[in-house]
């Protein structure tokens, strides 16, 4: 960092350095659109509630923790497909 500075502020013909580009407003909208239904969701704390049961042994299993756990792993799925799709990698 210090070669850096001394070079911009001591050498005339000193290399430019380029800023960082901002992300395109489309990742921008999907990450937004991510971290809204992350926010929005209970999926942390019921996934921590179902973890914190298990490892107590008091997790009766039924079927509207069924329906959690495959609602949960939808969510995460969706996250997941929208996280890749903001940083342009493959569904």
């Amino acid at each position: 960092m210090a070669s850096y500075i001394k070079s911009v502020l001591f050498a005339e013909d000193a290399p430019r350095y380029r800023a960082r580009r901002k992300p395109p407003v489309q990742d921008q909208q999907a990450l937004a659109e991510l971290l809204a239904t992350l926010g929005a969701s209970r999926l942390p704390s019921n996934l921590n509630q179902i973890a914190k049961h298990l490892n107590q042994g008091t997790l009766p299993f039924d079927e509207d923790l069924n329906a959690e756990l495959k609602q949960a792993c939808i969510d995460v799925a969706y996250m997941r497909t929208e996280l890749l799709k903001a940083l342009g990698g493959q569904q």
